[in-house]
């Protein structure tokens, strides 16, 4: 999704909607990009190591985009899929290394939906992350997908008292693959207008 956000951000820059922002891509290793983004489970899923890739966002990547660009505080994590799934378990995993978290068609489903109870947890806790999530699913990606959407919907909606901005959409007549493009600039707008 890189080229996308960073075709959309440029864009809404240049007309004032958004602030100028640089778009990092971490490219996929020889072994896939599944398992980083799988959250690990105490049953034990198979190669699971979200933790360990955002550890590596926050300990190596981060501070050498911001060794080699001038750049400021905010960050902002996008993912779509397992990437979603990915953007879910690093809002719940305290402390929060981003400011914002753009969420299209998470793979809640994946074991059991376990990640639901994990935000859920997250939000009611004494120490619930802040920022802002901007989560979507497109109308017509099935009932699986939006039964983990609305779950994750009543997650957030557990502590109205939590700091953290949120929004969920249904993109109309998006599917699993077409909601990301559709999405992304409805994202952008909201987060950078709000």
């Amino acid at each position: 999704q890189g080229p996308l956000v960073a075709r959309t951000t440029e864009m809404l820059s240049r007309i004032g909607l958004a602030e100028p922002s640089i778009v990092i891509e971490v490219p996929s290793s020889s072994r896939g990009r599944a398992a980083d983004f799988t959250p690990p489970r105490d049953s034990g899923s198979n190669g699971a190591r979200a933790d360990r890739f955002l550890r590596f966002l926050a300990t190596e990547a981060m501070p050498a985009v911001a060794e080699a660009y001038r750049v400021d505080s905010v960050r902002v994590l996008v993912g779509h899929s397992l990437g979603g799934l990915f953007a879910l378990y690093s809002l719940a995993d305290p402390p929060s290394v981003f400011d914002g978290y753009f969420v299209f068609s998470p793979s809640v489903w994946v074991d059991d939906e376990a990640i639901v109870e994990d935000v859920q947890r997250a939000v009611q806790s004494p120490e619930a992350p802040s920022g802002t999530v901007y989560l979507s699913l497109g109308e017509q990606e099935g009932n699986r997908m939006l039964r983990g959407f609305e779950a994750v919907r009543a997650a957030l909606e557990s502590s109205p008292d939590a700091p953290l901005e949120w929004r969920a959409d249904i993109t109309p007549d998006a599917d699993h693959g077409s909601n990301p493009r559709l999405s992304v600039p409805v994202a952008a707008r909201w987060y950078w207008g709000r």
